[in-house]
């Protein structure tokens, strides 16, 4: 049986611009929200996350982390970087109109005005991007000489812990309980250590986000008159920037709508009881990377509004100016690949089947530890790659993974319906 399937008319028209942009976007996540709709029971398929439920943090979680928090971290400074790298052009740009304009010999001087006038804008805006760019290659270096010192003082106590529990082993009564009281304290300090680093992960999106609105800010105010705001990001949600709660709104549901390609990823909640509803929708890797958590705060927030029956608004035109209800996955298929519903059918039937590797790890009975030991890849990569799924491993990495587990991995491709194999 089918679930219904509810979504804001904005993530609708969404939807339909990415079915007109990016057809084979558009069709993953066709596929992957029909293998919603047909699940018997969620979270079922292996593309549905539940983000209340992740495992306690080690170090080797937070270090995967760290890898992705920088990685969005340098997306953020890089764009910084070229904001005033392009506002030194336009200065001396600017600076060459000016000259050229006064070098003849009947040039106008309320042209030559205008050009100064420009010119002196140029160079105000290079000013401030200049500082921005500078101020934030500061913060990301700060940043990252916070989570190293943290991950040595964590390194640093699990050791002292360890060598205090040995010590204890082999020492009288006595002398074994204040080895132990060390470990214990050791152990305190290891865990305040992740704590703290865990905490400063939790800012690593803001920093991101501030960088790239400083970025956006310093661009808009050298925009000329009339000309028009720059674009922002339909995957980008509205809200304060505030870090996400602790918990989530129970039942709050996340779907990796296309994990190979564009990674889109889709929040959901099944309320009622046999509706899909779809509360907010991310697309790109930068956009989850620096978005997620605002994100599931604001989906987290409109799932308690709409169990209290304050959704849809009472002021709203009317209910289709404010949200689509399909009544299964066929009614959903007729309104936005009418035409192509068939091949949206099989490839949800390929994907309704797809695993993770965690799951294929755990089926196999082996703990990250033994699989880094057969793979040849540090605990710390094999961490990042089950969190962030094949798409962030290498071909090399993901063969290593599959015959350690004792499977054989080949790669197809399918033309016009017709499959290659890749070697």
């Amino acid at each position: 049986m089918s679930h219904k399937l509810r979504m804001s008319a904005e993530i609708g028209d969404w939807l339909t611009e990415l079915c007109t942009e990016d057809v084979a976007t558009a069709t993953e996540v066709g596929a992957a929200t029909v293998v919603l709709l047909e699940a018997p029971d969620l979270p079922g398929p292996a593309l549905i996350i539940d983000p209340a439920a992740s495992p306690p943090p080690t170090l080797e979680r937070q270090a995967a982390a760290l890898d992705a928090a920088q990685q969005s971290l340098q997306w953020a400074l890089r764009e910084a970087r070229g904001v005033a790298t392009e506002a030194a052009t336009d200065v001396r740009r600017a600076w060459h109109d000016v000259r050229e304009l006064q070098q003849g010999p009947d040039h106008d001087p309320a042209e030559l005005a205008a050009r100064r006038r420009r010119l002196a804008g140029a160079r105000l805006f290079e000013q401030k991007a200049t500082e921005h760019s500078k101020r934030s290659e500061r913060d990301v270096d700060a940043f990252r000489a916070k989570a190293e010192a943290d991950k040595a003082r964590y390194q640093a106590a699990i050791a002292a812990r360890d060598l205090h529990v040995d010590m204890a082993a082999g020492q009288a009564e006595e002398a074994g309980r204040t080895e132990d009281n060390r470990a214990a304290a050791a152990a305190d300090i290891a865990q305040a250590a992740l704590s703290h680093l865990q905490a400063l992960l939790a800012e690593a999106p803001l920093l991101a986000q501030r960088i790239t609105d400083g970025s956006s800010v310093t661009a808009l105010a050298s925009a000329e008159p009339g000309q028009p705001e720059p674009a922002r990001a339909k995957s980008e949600p509205a809200g304060s920037g505030q870090p996400a709660p602790a918990s989530f709104a129970p039942g709050l549901l996340e779907l990796r709508a296309d994990p190979l390609g564009s990674d889109i990823r889709l929040l959901f909640a099944v309320e009622p009881a046999d509706t899909v509803t779809v509360l907010a929708v991310l697309e790109g890797e930068r956009a989850i990377q620096v978005h997620r958590d605002k994100a599931l705060r604001l989906a987290s927030e409109l799932l308690t509004e709409i169990r209290s029956g304050q959704w849809p608004p009472a002021d709203a035109a009317s209910p289709a100016d404010t949200e689509l209800v399909f009544a299964g996955s066929a009614a959903f298929l007729d309104r936005f690949f009418a035409s192509s519903a068939d091949a949206i059918r099989r490839r949800a039937a390929a994907r309704a089947g797809a695993d993770a590797l965690s799951g294929l790890r755990r089926r196999a009975g082996l703990s990250v530890a033994e699989l880094a030991k057969a793979t040849g890849i540090a605990p710390e990569r094999l961490w990042f790659i089950e969190d962030g799924g094949l798409r962030v491993a290498q071909v090399r990495e993901a063969v290593a993974c599959i015959r350690a587990l004792g499977g054989q991995l080949d790669l197809t491709a399918a033309f016009d319906g017709e499959p290659h194999d890749f070697i």
